[in-house]
C-alpha cells in the first residue's frame, strides 16, 4: 500500500466544515440523494457580507444610495459571486476581514462592542484561514491613531474650498 505525505484534512482550516455540518444534517433530512443545502454556504455568507459593505459604507458616513451602490459594486464587480459557487473558504474570509473592518471602524467611533466585534472576526478568521489575520494588528493599531476623515459637509480646517458652481448659461431661447 502506498502512504500518501499528505494529510487527510484541508490545510486551510475547517471554518467551512464547521458551517456545512448543520446543513449536512438538513440535507440528510430532506434529500440525501442531492447536495442543494451544502452549496447555500458560499451565497449565504456571501450574502453577510454584502451586508457588511452596506453597513461599512454608512459607518463611514456615505449616503444610503452610495453606500447600495457599493454593495453592488461589490456583489456584480468582483469575484466574490464566482467564489461563492465553489465549496472555497474565500466567502468565510471575506465576512471575516469585513466584520474586522467594522469593529475597528466601530472601535474608531468609540462605539460599543468594537472590539469585541474585530476580536470575534479575527477568531472568525483563524477557522478558514490564517494569511487574512495578518491585517487585523496593523489595522487595529491604525484604528487608534488616524483620525477618521470627515466625510460630512463640513469642509476640513486649513484646506481651500473650492469654488462654487458657476450658474448655467442665460437660454438663447425666446419665451412663446
Amino acid at each position: 500500500a502506498k502512504v500518501s505525505s499528505r494529510p487527510g484534512w484541508s490545510i486551510f482550516g475547517i471554518g467551512m466544515s464547521l458551517l456545512m455540518a448543520p446543513l449536512w444534517g438538513l440535507q440528510l433530512a430532506s434529500d440525501p440523494h442531492e447536495a442543494v443545502w451544502l452549496t447555500m454556504t458560499g451565497p449565504l455568507l456571501t450574502a453577510g457580507a454584502g451586508v457588511l459593505v452596506f453597513r461599512i459604507s454608512t459607518s463611514l458616513g456615505f449616503r444610503a444610495l452610495a453606500a447600495m451602490l457599493a454593495t453592488l459594486s461589490f456583489g456584480l464587480l468582483t469575484l466574490a459571486p464566482v467564489y461563492s459557487t465553489e465549496l472555497f473558504s474565500e466567502p468565510g474570509v471575506t465576512l471575516a476581514i469585513l466584520s474586522i473592518i467594522l469593529g475597528l471602524l466601530r472601535w474608531q467611533s468609540g462605539a460599543r462592542g468594537g472590539p469585541s466585534l474585530g476580536g470575534l472576526a479575527f477568531a472568525w478568521a483563524l477557522f478558514f484561514r490564517f494569511d487574512p489575520t495578518l491585517i487585523f494588528p496593523p489595522a487595529a493599531l491604525g484604528a487608534r491613531r488616524v483620525p477618521r476623515p470627515v466625510l460630512s459637509c463640513d469642509w476640513p480646517p486649513g484646506v481651500p474650498a473650492p469654488p462654487p458652481p458657476s450658474p448655467p448659461p442665460p437660454s438663447r431661447r425666446r419665451p412663446p
